[in-house]
């Protein structure tokens, strides 16, 4: 994957998860260019920006839901891939995995976070 070349979004108000996860991700995808949005105005500019291959983003925000943040970004960039990274898995999980947004949900912990890279670059892949 070290030769792709794109643009990840990483949505988390946890700074520290998205540090670790922001890490991970440049580790696994050194050609791509990682952009971290911990707030509803830095996604808002995200957002009419555009041009993510892949964005990854927690459910409980603080300020929106993951779920609405993952579909305002493939209702208007249909080909990202969306992956939920999320500290507890909802109730409407099945719900969710049978919906065409999220691309993939993932829970964040120990073996998440091992997941995450290998998770976005199959959605790019696949």
């Amino acid at each position: 994957m070290s030769n792709l070349s794109c643009k990840l979004l990483l949505v988390d108000s946890d700074v520290a998860d998205a540090e670790l996860a922001g890490d991970l991700l440049r580790q696994s995808f050194p050609h791509c260019e990682l952009v971290t949005v911990t707030d509803a105005v830095a996604f808002a500019e995200q957002l009419s920006l555009g041009g993510f291959a892949a964005a990854v983003s927690e459910l409980a925000l603080g300020w929106a839901s993951g779920t609405d943040v993952l579909t305002a970004i493939a209702d208007r960039y249909p080909e990202t891939v969306t992956v939920l990274f999320v500290k507890s898995l909802p109730p409407n999980v099945k719900d969710l995995q049978s919906a065409s947004v999220p691309s993939a949900i993932l829970k964040k912990d120990e073996a998440g976070f091992l997941k995450l890279a290998d998770t976005v670059g199959s959605g790019l892949c696949g």
